[in-house]
């Protein structure tokens, strides 16, 4: 017994001081050889310690199962990095589990908004060395300079502190094959968009005017009502929008944003929803919008656009679940002092 204790003490002198002198490995992403070379050269002279660079140019090896070996990723090189929605999730976890970032004279890239990165913009300044406790982790860029005049730059995350992913709160995107499909309507006309009810109800609009929800436990759609809506003239005016109150459970609410006949008007309406039906006469008119509708698809002369009330057509209804409320937002890139704010 007293051999077996003295051994564990022992094991766990040495996996802690094995935890202690692991070494720093660094990642480095880039498609010009040369500078990641030149990286390398400028981590070794700054590291304290053993340390390990690797170079690679294949993006599409960017998973959590490689980044977990590394404590800095720096990506490199005028050419743009372009992460998939999936990658954008491994970066962010690597991030937030103690994780360096590094970006030398690049931009990383998404097919679509990025809302984290977006975060971190907001606080950037070109042509700066800057360095961003951010989520957990760092994010530093080095925008505009050579390598070459970079000599204690490199210093600052050449020793990095072990990954603990037990911090990451990004969740990872489930396997594709784990998906099953299910189609809501095939005889659809101009979907528009759609929201889901705590017991698994789909709601979705049409432009045109017809309001359907699909019912999971009888595996079918139905139309819930035919609204009376505006769409000639103007492309992009309709049943537009529908969002589920943040309490529906308790309250049955959920909101259309539509066009209403013979005016230039966008209503947002609340309404009672009970399980399958809708309740037309249950209306209760929360805000009219003024629109002009004699040009389609927001494509204004520049001299009409001051006196335009509102040149925006598309509003969207977006839900804010923190917070609990609803927010009409405006989905035109059109300078906001010429247009309502909601």
């Amino acid at each position: 017994m007293r051999n077996l204790f003295c051994f564990l003490i022992l094991l766990y002198c040495f996996t802690s001081c094995s935890s202690f002198f692991k070494e720093n490995k660094v990642l480095i992403y880039s498609s010009d050889a040369t500078l990641s070379e030149q990286i390398q050269a400028k981590i070794n002279a700054a590291a304290v310690g053993d340390i390990v660079v690797d170079k690679s140019t294949d993006m599409s090896q960017m998973h959590e199962d490689t980044l977990k070996q590394y404590n800095t990723v720096v990506f490199a090189g005028k050419s743009n990095h372009r992460l998939t929605q999936d990658q954008q999730s491994h970066l962010e976890r690597f991030c937030q589990a103690g994780g360096t970032i590094v970006l030398i004279n690049t931009e990383l890239e998404s097919e679509y908004r990025w809302p984290w990165f977006d975060k971190f913009t907001g606080s950037y300044k070109p042509g700066h060395r800057e360095q961003y406790e951010f989520d957990g982790g760092r994010i530093i860029e080095i925008e505009n300079e050579k390598i070459t005049d970079l000599d204690e730059q490199f210093t600052a995350f050449a020793a990095s502190n072990p990954l603990d992913y037990e911090r990451a709160t990004t969740l990872l995107r489930p396997a594709s094959n784990r998906y099953v499909q299910v189609v809501l309507d095939d005889k659809i006309d101009e979907p528009m968009e759609l929201d889901i009810t705590y017991d698994g109800r789909i709601v979705f609009t049409e432009r045109l005017g017809l309001a359907k929800i699909y019912l999971p436990k009888e595996n079918k759609t139905k139309v819930l009502a035919k609204f009376d809506v505006r769409t000639e003239g103007n492309y992009e005016d309709g049943l537009q929008g529908v969002a589920l109150d943040p309490d529906h459970k308790k309250n049955g609410w959920v909101y259309f944003y539509y066009s209403v006949p013979n005016t230039n008007i966008q209503r947002l309406s609340r309404f009672f929803l009970s399980y399958d039906s809708l309740l037309l006469q249950s209306e209760r008119k929360i805000i009219d919008v003024e629109v002009q509708i004699e040009t389609c698809c927001c494509i204004y002369p520049q001299e009409t656009i001051p006196v335009l009330k509102n040149p925006m057509a598309i509003l969207q209804l977006m839900k804010d679940r923190d917070v609990g409320r609803l927010t009409l937002r405006n989905l035109r890139a059109i300078p906001m002092t010429y247009a309502e704010k909601f």
